[in-house]
């Protein structure tokens, strides 16, 4: 099951600014219930709730996630689309577009999950989340394109949604695009360090194959997400086939420098060329090099590690500069 959709659901905040206070403690008693794992609780308090505000998508949204968890995705898919028929609209709808098509895919209904993440896009084209779910699904179903796009999509719009850098990165690897595929990882580790998806993206950055090839069918031509594979970029980033992690990473983004300017062109996608590519072109000249390989290389790496809590301070520079980076590109 998607708990990650489930667990995202359950933290994001839903209230319109006019919802009622009565109604916010009917929530709240539910949420309470939900919390516990007594989701048959919760919906009969919801349900007791729906009997004095009938036209609130809130209570039946919260119903269909209640159903969810207790996976009868029939139920849940039939209480998403009473919310979505509900008067007394809420701002989030795109929760409950979410709520329905994990249900669907949950069931093995991928098409049906795929058209319910197609509703949910077109009234809420900016939520990047509605994209990455639908990715997953595309996967679930074995296409890899579609999935690559929709991630891509998710990124155009949150350059650092880690699943969507986690999951695309692993598309890329798996179809022949290693230079992006690293790109992809090293951003990924730099926010997420110490996991089991970490120790998975570093293992998987070290076995990047330098003589793998596109799949055709994977090739993507669309004027946002064009994928052509460039063979020098790709040489670089597999051309480090020995030595400990920290010197692997460092020798080869450092290896990048004198390239970096030169591929950020038509042949990737655009997300690339305005945010990833500059991010790491500056990154080398910016002398945080040093500390970035080592907090992306520590999963791996005691020395990185021990470097660390060596260096805190060093650490903190390169974290100040990032956000930098990120409120200048945002600007």
């Amino acid at each position: 099951m998607k708990t990650y959709v489930v667990l995202l659901l359950l933290c994001l905040p839903f209230f319109s600014a006019n919802a009622q206070d009565t109604v916010e403690t009917w929530i709240d008693r539910g949420i309470a219930l939900h919390d516990q794992g007594d989701y048959e609780g919760a919906i009969q308090i919801y349900q007791e709730a729906l009997k004095e505000y009938p036209e609130s998508m809130l209570i039946y949204y919260k119903i269909a996630l209640s159903y969810l968890s207790l996976f009868h995705y029939e139920e849940a898919i039939r209480w998403s689309e009473k919310a979505l028929q509900a008067k007394d609209k809420v701002e989030n709808t795109s929760l409950v577009y979410s709520v329905m098509a994990s249900a669907f895919d949950n069931w093995g209904k991928y098409e049906e999950a795929i058209r319910i993440f197609d509703r949910g896009i077109q009234e809420d084209p900016d939520n990047y989340l509605l994209y990455f779910n639908q990715g997953i699904t595309y996967r679930k179903m074995g296409e890899e394109k579609e999935a690559m796009i929709s991630f891509l999509q998710a990124l155009t719009i949150f350059p650092l949604h880690l699943s969507s850098l986690f999951h695309s990165a692993n598309l890329l690897a798996e179809n022949g695009y290693p230079g992006l595929a690293f790109y992809n990882y090293c951003f990924f580790l730099l926010f997420e360090p110490d996991t089991d998806r970490s120790r998975s993206a570093w293992e998987n950055l070290m076995n990047l194959n330098k003589d793998s090839s596109p799949v055709p069918s994977f090739t993507i031509t669309d004027s946002n997400f064009r994928l052509q594979r460039n063979e020098r970029m790709d040489r670089q980033v597999t051309s480090q086939a020995a030595g400990t992690p920290y010197p692997r990473m460092y020798h080869t983004l450092r290896g990048l420098e004198e390239h970096l300017n030169e591929w950020n062109h038509k042949e990737f996608p655009k997300i690339y060329q305005s945010f990833y590519i500059p991010f790491f072109h500056h990154l080398i000249t910016s002398g945080h090099l040093e500390s970035f390989c080592r907090k992306t290389s520590a999963v791996a790496d005691p020395s990185s590690a021990t470097w660390i809590t060596k260096h805190e301070d060093k650490i903190t520079d390169l974290h100040i500069w990032v956000n930098l980076f990120w409120q200048e590109f945002m600007d």
